[in-house]
């Protein structure tokens, strides 16, 4: 490869990389501010997913809650939805497919750690259900994301079923990631 060739690639991986970071809707501030008094809704159980690093972050990741899509992830961002108490499923779409349940109570408070790894075509995810002093420590490290359902602390899902708790550090929750 001569060197003009290897300089156009330089400068193109160069602009790519300051110009790379993934773009999400985001809530307005006072929405942001409100979501992280981390108050919880009475009879309702709030769920969080954040996703509070910078790697990957070229890459916005399509997230669904019980089914139905929520919107995308990007680095330092994250979902508070308030939904009714019972059994949910989050999944991420990225070079793989991660997927968490959680059993919810109401008046529960969940928080979702959305962790990105390296893929072997693009980046991969991984789910974790987490204990709310690191969750609430990570939700604060990033910013709001608008939702069509609940990205502003609305209504998300339909109810299920399910009443075992969560929200500490992985009891109630079950995992995969193909």
């Amino acid at each position: 490869m001569n060197t003009v060739h290897l300089r156009l690639m330089v400068i193109a991986l160069l602009a790519l990389l300051v110009s790379g970071c993934a773009s999400v809707p985001m809530a307005s501030p006072e929405e942001d501010r409100v979501a992280k008094q981390f108050r919880p809704t009475p009879g309702k159980a709030t769920i969080y997913l954040y996703r509070n690093e910078i790697f990957g972050g070229a890459i916005a990741m399509q997230v669904m809650l019980d089914g139905r899509p929520m919107g995308q992830t990007g680095p330092e961002t994250y979902f508070r939805w308030v939904v009714e108490p019972g059994r949910h499923t989050i999944s991420v779409a990225a070079e793989n497919v991660a997927e968490l349940s959680i059993d919810t109570r109401p008046g529960g408070i969940y928080f979702v750690w959305q962790e990105i790894k390296m893929g072997l075509f693009m980046a991969r995810t991984r789910l974790e259900l987490v204990d709310p002093q690191r969750g609430m420590a990570g939700v604060n490290e990033s910013s709001l994301i608008a939702a069509p359902y609940g990205g502003g602390g609305g209504s998300a899902a339909p109810s299920n079923t399910s009443t075992s708790r969560g929200g500490s550090g992985g009891a109630g929750a079950t995992s995969s990631s193909q």
